[in-house]
């Protein structure tokens, strides 16, 4: 590639000074910045790409580097977020931080669509590639007891599942709320056994084979357990940063791609793959703005496969005036 930029070099910024804390950071028409600062960058106020942003791909000696890009907003207008691709997702540890509250400033496209805050707005290209388990999704194979901090799982689904991981037990009773998130702290994938780091609170249901027979081929009712974790998260910040009076926990991070026109007439369609993504902490509580929203979108194809939304107080997916739109494989776990 010609003249490649990196964000770590003072050469490559005005005046020769790297972003900062409370900086509007723009990526200008014509750039290509390779993002490669290793833990977590300052807390931008925004990020405006009108250029293209690429995270570095670790080489195969730096697989355990992590990238963290923190910041109230980023604004893919003209530009493009490339992070991984197709045929070489991201080896590292990615991860884009939202932070503000339910009254920080907000960003209107046009009078029909607000983007609101804390947002990723794509007007212009993201395309995502990470990595997570071949088989993100298993089966109870023997009752879970409260208390029990041991469970027993489909052998064949979990042979690279690995400790650290976070899953999701699914509730297996009439009460909507009895499902759990836990922290794998070992695991047996040759008996189809992990131990958790913490104790279940509720009971799971389980056994050996399927039910489906029971119940005319149609269903396996015994509990579902999803491993939510991916190597490039979007994670909705809780921590209070602008006001300590407000509670960060009820306003997570919010991901809108929506075509637009500006002020001088010029059109953007916005172009969105997300590939195993992880998406933590996000949408905003009695509002449409949801963890990944799409609205507006009608020119492009979008599409998000093998990804995990987990732990939203509103919605997971909103999918509204828009056309071409993908959700392959896909869990919504523990929204409101």
């Amino acid at each position: 590639m010609d003249n490649p930029l990196y964000w770590s070099d003072v050469a490559n910024w005005p005046e020769g000074v790297l972003p900062v804390e409370g900086d509007t950071v723009e990526i200008t028409t014509g750039w290509h910045m390779f993002y490669d600062i290793e833990g977590d960058s300052p807390l931008f106020d925004m990020v405006l790409v009108q250029g293209c942003l690429t995270f570095l791909q670790p080489t195969e000696e730096e697989v355990t580097v992590d990238r963290n890009l923190r910041t109230k907003h980023i604004f893919i207008a003209a530009g493009e977020l490339y992070i991984g691709t197709a045929d070489d997702p991201y080896r590292g540890n990615a991860q884009i931080t939202l932070t503000g509250h339910y009254d920080s400033a907000a960003v209107v496209f046009d009078n029909a669509i607000e983007a609101g805050n804390k947002v990723i707005s794509v007007v212009g290209t993201a395309h995502l590639y990470g990595q997570g388990p071949a088989t993100g999704f298993t089966r109870l194979t023997a009752p879970v007891a409260i208390g029990a901090d041991t469970i027993s799982v489909n052998a064949a689904d979990i042979a690279d599942w690995n400790v650290g991981d976070q899953i999701f037990l699914g509730p297996t009773s009439f009460d909507h709320d009895s499902g759990e998130h836990h922290v794998i702290s070992a695991i047996d994938t040759d008996a189809g056994t992990i131990t958790l780091t913490s104790t279940a609170s509720y009971y799971h249901y389980g056994t050996a084979e399927s039910t489906a027979a029971t119940y005319n081929d149609v269903t396996d009712i015994r509990g579902e357990v999803v491993n939510e974790t991916r190597n490039i998260k979007i994670v909705g910040d809780t921590e209070i940063y602008d006001d300590t009076s407000i509670n960060a926990d009820d306003w997570g991070g919010q991901v809108i791609c929506a075509d637009h026109i500006d002020i001088n007439g010029k059109t953007y369609s916005c172009n969105l793959i997300f590939d195993n993504i992880e998406f933590s902490q996000m949408s905003q509580k009695d509002s449409e703005k949801a963890a990944l929203r799409f609205e507006g979108a009608i020119t492009n194809n979008q599409s998000v496969t093998n990804s995990v939304f987990h732990e939203g107080l509103g919605w997971g997916l909103n999918i509204k005036n828009a056309a071409y739109v993908t959700v392959t494989n896909c869990q919504f776990l523990d929204f409101a």
